[in-house]
């Protein structure tokens, strides 16, 4: 092995190297933001529609589930967050895509690999490889030879990436993993929302059951009178069968909400990543529905390119194919690397570490890829579609994102105008059912009017009920279409 000065192949190694990195370039598209065409306004918030109902004159409430005002409830969400295994799903990808930053990274760091043998050589007299490896040349006389070859040292290579297909691919990996930033905080948001609107739900099925049974209990003591008038002979057993077919019908409709609240006590259960039967015990002693505010603040139709992470994920999407484009195109050009070795080798081990032993073997390379029957192209144009798909994308998310937050701003206005009609409703039943009541002792109505009362206001108070229901989930859906919620700090979550 030839052996050089060492300061005349440093000399050219930084020759080769520094002209080269001052002609890299990094050959594809630039990225730029893309541009979204979103109103000023979101057309609930207009005065001439319901302007006691929202504001967009401020920003949205982050840690909006606490404007409910349920202790139990911020309980669940912080359970949710620690326990939820979607999120620790999100968390893992998250953690696989960094993994793929630092793997890109090291695309333009050289590699070096220690190098160490030991080799004994016995060639006999026509051995080509003897020859060389032995020292006899073609001028010596053939003869059997024996040597001991000890090697120590390294090997390096470096790759120049002039024209920056490594660093489009570090661009690339580094959009990636934002965009699964982005879709463990849209997870992590999405679960709050359900383990709110399944509790909301609990609430709702639990005063339900109330109403039911408090309407049973009324509709039973009706039966009861009516058998005392019959025994009197005041009435006929058509009364008699009537109020037992609407005791029975309500009692009926018991069944279905029992079911109903052991079904979302165990969906709760679930999202919280916990067992079912450890959440039972804490969630079936009845709580009120939680009120929901009258105003809601919203900010404007730009904040949500701020604030929805899927909006952001679908962003950074964008960024990772167009530095895909800029990958695939640097495959059109040459690929530089340099390579290194210095070691010792000597045929006696006392010689092994004698600086007299070192070698130095600087290698410039070079590969092009000449002809790949339109491989690199065909990668070239796959990576421009792919750039137009997730900018398609991009814009079909902001529109449904806007879509959500309008579809949410009038269900949860209409809601509360639902809502106030209801209660009339409510009260009107139930003083009508103390009026029939009365006359019917007094025999001034008969009893089908009776019946029809008590209906009436079961009714009313159940739709009263699923309508308070209805006002508070309508409020999670338009914190979870503004994208309000947790943010992640430092790899933990943490309330903004």
């Amino acid at each position: 092995m030839t052996k050089l000065n060492r300061a005349k192949w440093l000399r050219i190694a930084v020759v080769i190297v520094a002209g080269l990195m001052q002609a890299s370039c990094e050959v594809g598209p630039n990225y730029s933001n893309p541009k979204a065409a979103v109103p000023e306004a979101f057309a609930g918030n207009q005065p001439s529609t319901r302007p006691s109902k929202t504001s967009g004159n401020e920003q949205p409430v982050e840690q909006w589930w606490t404007t409910l005002g349920d202790p139990e409830l911020n309980k669940l969400v912080q359970g949710t967050v620690n326990g939820n295994l979607d999120m620790q799903i999100a968390a893992q990808r998250f953690i696989d895509s960094r993994a793929n930053v630092m793997i890109e990274n090291s695309g333009l760091l050289p590699t070096v690999n220690g190098l160490g043998g030991y080799y004994h050589i016995d060639n006999g007299k026509t051995s080509v490889i003897g020859s060389v490896v032995g020292g006899n040349n073609a001028n010596s006389p053939a003869h059997d030879t024996e040597s001991d070859v000890w090697q120590h040292g390294f090997s390096a290579k470096l790759p120049l990436d002039v024209f920056g297909g490594q660093r489009r691919l570090i661009e690339e990996a580094a959009a990636n993993a934002q965009a699964a930033e982005e879709n463990r905080r849209d997870v992590l948001l999405t679960v709050v929302a359900e383990v709110a609107q399944d509790y909301l739900q609990l609430r709702g099925l639990q005063a339900r059951l109330e109403i039911a049974r408090d309407n049973l209990k009324v509709q039973e003591d009706t039966l009861d009178l009516t058998r005392s008038l019959r025994k009197s002979g005041f009435n006929s057993e058509l009364d008699v069968s009537r109020a037992e077919t609407l005791v029975s019908q309500t009692r009926a409709a018991i069944a279905p909400l029992k079911t109903g609240i052991s079904q979302t006590e165990y969906a709760i259960a679930t999202l919280m990543g916990r067992n079912a039967e450890s959440l039972v015990a804490e969630l079936d002693s009845a709580a009120p529905i939680p009120k929901a505010p009258g105003l809601v603040t919203t900010g404007v139709p730009l904040d949500l390119l701020r604030r929805r992470p899927d909006i952001r994920e679908s962003e950074r999407q964008i960024a990772a194919a167009s530095a895909e484009i800029g990958a695939a195109i640097s495959d059109f050009y040459p690929k530089f690397s340099l390579t290194g070795d210095f070691g010792f080798d000597a045929e006696k081990f006392k010689n092994w570490f004698n600086w007299e032993s070192r070698y130095l073997v600087i290698n410039p390379g070079v590969s092009w890829r000449i002809l790949d029957f339109g491989q690199t192209e065909g990668r070239v144009i796959q990576a421009k579609a792919q750039e137009k798909e997730a900018l398609l994308s991009y814009q079909n998310t902001v529109l449904t994102a806007l879509r959500e937050v309008e579809d949410a701003l009038a269900a949860y206005a209409n809601e509360q105008d639902h809502r106030a009609s209801l209660a009339e409703a409510v009260s009107s039943a139930r003083e009508s059912v103390e009026i029939s009541r009365e006359q019917y002792k007094q025999g001034l109505i008969d009893f089908l009017q009776v019946l029809d009362a008590q209906r009436q206001m079961l009714s009313a108070e159940d739709e009263l009920a699923q309508s308070e229901e209805a006002i508070a989930t309508d409020l999670v859906a338009l914190y979870r279409a503004l994208g309000g919620g947790w943010e992640v700090e430092g790899g933990q979550y943490a309330m903004k």
